[in-house]
């Protein structure tokens, strides 16, 4: 997958994405009470082009597991298909979107692209963005999640450098 086809994919309406994918229902496990037992609300995507799949069960409600589950899907294919950056045009890290905004999954697939192509150096990858590790550090640690997935990527390097 190409730059340009992560970023249509990270930027489709929900019901272009959903379209691309297969879905299942079911009855969820956990609170919920007895609505629980009487509705196939949890959600489970699974995206054939990625191989990616996400499971929702926040919510009571179907349709709002769905949202869920596709913003899901959009963070982890941000987060696991990484694209070469060779010979595209230059990303702006600032000014960095707010998590709830449409561009967020596409602007974390980029960072995370600039820091798979430094090893998952903060320092080096900073430099190439033009700005200082710091402040890279704390575009990243402003969401939990994404702090932790790139926490994950940094140790899966250095563990797989050990072996």
């Amino acid at each position: 997958m190409d730059i340009a086809e992560r970023k249509k994919l990270l930027l489709a309406e929900d019901e272009i994405l959903w379209e691309t994918c297969a879905a299942d229902f079911r009855k969820g496990t956990g609170n919920g009470g007895q609505k629980l037992n009487k509705t196939s609300s949890a959600v489970r995507i699974f995206h054939p082009e990625t191989g990616i799949t996400v499971n929702c069960l926040e919510s009571r409600s179907q349709s709002v597991n769905r949202h869920l589950a596709l913003k899901k899907l959009r963070f982890r294919i941000a987060c696991s298909e990484r694209c070469d950056l060779t010979g595209q045009e230059t990303f702006k890290l600032e000014p960095a979107p707010s998590v709830s905004n449409k561009n967020y999954p596409h602007w974390i697939a980029m960072i995370f692209d600039h820091l798979a192509a430094v090893n998952w150096d903060l320092k080096e990858a900073a430099v190439k963005l033009g700005t200082s590790r710091s402040k890279l550090t704390k575009l990243l640690q402003r969401d939990d999640s994404l702090w932790r997935e790139f926490l994950h990527q940094s140790t899966k390097k250095n563990t797989d450098q050990n072996i």
